[in-house]
């Protein structure tokens, strides 16, 4: 846990630099869709997050921080269908109809933003797939 969370503010400061629209890690959030927030409607969008498999061999798995909130799944691969096949992860934080939701994923060198995830059809599921390819 300690490696990950210093792999964490590693990957940080070098995706992020000086930004400081990062949250930084003491200050993660609740996950308002669990018994410790408000909770959440059946017409909230969720999501369904994966590892490309270009991540294969690359890393073994990444933290997920969605809204200021550190998951606490992992995105990470498991054996099928004659290897290793990336997990589909559900989060606990989904999105209120008509919002936007930010989400952080970080594993090793590798660190990714989606932001403007929009809530348009109450209820939807969205899949994204984060990838390991160097540009």
């Amino acid at each position: 846990m300690r490696t990950s969370i210093l792999t964490l503010l590693l990957s940080l400061t070098v995706a992020y630099g000086c930004d400081d629209s990062v949250l930084p890690l003491a200050d993660t959030a609740p996950c308002v869709c669990s018994d410790e927030g408000s909770g959440c409607g059946d017409d909230w969008c969720t999501y369904e997050l994966a590892l490309e498999p270009s991540c294969l061999g690359q890393v073994e798995f990444a933290e997920v921080l969605i809204d200021g909130h550190l998951e606490a799944e992992l995105l990470t691969f498991e054996a099928g269908d004659g290897g290793l096949v990336p997990t589909l992860m559900t989060p606990c934080t989904r999105t209120e109809p008509g919002a936007q939701t930010r989400i952080d994923v970080f594993a090793g060198k590798w660190a990714w933003s989606r932001t403007g995830n929009t809530c348009e059809v109450p209820g939807q599921t969205k899949s994204i797939l984060f990838g390991c390819v160097s540009q």
